[in-house]
């Protein structure tokens, strides 16, 4: 959300380069984040340090939201500081719309409507929702600041007006690379189609009813 708070359910970026630098701007030593975006460099002297992230190795399109570029951390007395955290935004979107697909054909048209106050639910690889919204005026909604990954967007159950018909599945994957946006995840439903029918017959008493035995009338148009 880009507050700069480490919120539960915030996931670390695993796989950034940060280097410790000493007091004479000496790279002394690297390390990797792990998959919950934690480092440590530890066994360190008394001094002053400075630990920076290196650009290249941060996911494609974040924002920084917290500690800047770098940050300056002293060592006293064999102390311990592990307040060195680093906040980025991400940059990719998913969106899309929820219509009446009047024609059936599972695409949008110009002059299909959307459909307002449907819920989309967005979830993450391990089948959890992580996020969700209510389709707009127009049918649109939209899931933005999401890590890379692939994701899977459904509509809500029961959320869609009474009666209508999905002409698209109701749950779409989708798969954020290189912080891109993804568009264009839509679901179509129609209105319900009903039927009139039931039989041409011989009714041979004339009472209006289909005793057994009186016959079906073939060919009738």
């Amino acid at each position: 959300d880009g507050d700069g708070v480490q919120d539960a359910g915030e996931q670390g970026i695993p796989g950034v380069t940060l280097e410790l630098l000493n007091a004479q701007n000496q790279v002394i030593a690297t390390r990797t984040t792990n998959p919950n975006g934690g480092y440590l460099f530890d066994g360190l002297a008394d001094g002053t340090y400075v630990v920076r992230v290196v650009p290249a190795t941060l996911p494609t399109g974040v924002t920084n939201t917290f500690g800047g570029a770098q940050q300056s951390a002293t060592v006293t007395n064999a102390s311990t500081d592990l307040s060195k955290d680093f906040g980025y935004q991400p940059a990719g979107t998913i969106s899309g719309r929820v219509f009446h697909d009047a024609d059936a054909n599972g695409s949008q048209n110009g002059t299909e409507p959307g459909i307002p106050g449907a819920v989309v639910e967005l979830v993450d690889s391990n089948g959890d929702v992580v996020d969700s919204t209510t389709t707009g005026p127009d049918g649109s909604y939209v899931f933005d600041h999401l890590p890379d990954g692939a994701y899977t967007v459904r509509v809500a159950p029961g959320t869609v007006p009474a009666g209508l018909n999905p002409t698209t599945p109701t749950s779409r994957p989708a798969t954020i690379v290189g912080g891109a946006d993804v568009t264009g995840v839509n679901f179509g439903y129609d209105a319900p189609t009903g039927a009139i029918g039931d039989r041409v017959w011989f009714d041979t008493d004339g009472d209006g009813v289909q005793d057994a035995g009186e016959q079906g009338i073939p060919g009738v148009t």
